[in-house]
């Protein structure tokens, strides 16, 4: 709730689940910069906001992703804009001075390597990703790997994606 031009908590859900935790607080955090930025007194509001991948389309909520037909979905900014560990990502302007400077220490496009990369949940989106691993295994211009959260060994950080010629794209949530 906003109220008086402070954010409160009333009730949070599913926080305490290791892959939300971070979620929840850079969103919390997102929210109170924009509150205490604000040129104008915000108007008291009680909302709610979902942090999952994939939300209820029947409430009425605050979400990162939404369909088209989803109409009680409001869209509000991505946690990743403030911070997200589990991936090693670190906050929005962090991340693009690193990519700035990887950047500088190519010469040219032609520098890069000749690869599509990609890294990713395919439980988000199972036909589409499941696919993408099955066309780039095992093939010589593929760098194609899927996440696995528990074993951080194929983790890419975000600035490294620009160390490749080719990064693919696929749609989650």
């Amino acid at each position: 709730m906003i109220y008086n031009g402070e954010l409160f908590i009333l009730d949070a859900v599913r926080v305490t689940d290791h892959r939300f935790y971070s979620r929840a607080l850079a969103t919390l955090h997102s929210m109170h910069r924009a509150i205490i930025a604000s040129p104008e007194k915000l108007p008291d509001i009680e909302f709610t906001f979902n942090i999952a991948d994939k939300v209820d389309p029947s409430h009425i909520t605050w979400a990162f992703a939404r369909r088209a037909e989803d109409v009680n979905t409001w869209l509000m900014p991505d946690f990743g804009f403030w911070s997200w560990p589990e991936p090693h990502v670190g906050g929005y302007q962090e991340v693009r001075q690193k990519m700035v400077e990887l950047e500088q220490t190519l010469d040219s496009f032609k520098h890069k390597e000749a690869k599509l990369v990609w890294r990713g949940n395919v439980k988000t989106a199972p036909r589409l990703r499941g696919d993408l691993l099955a066309a780039a295994s095992n093939k010589p211009w593929s760098d194609v790997q899927p996440l696995h959260w528990p074993n951080p060994e194929n983790l890419l950080p975000m600035e490294e994606h620009c160390r490749y010629m080719f990064i693919a794209h696929t749609e989650g949530g």
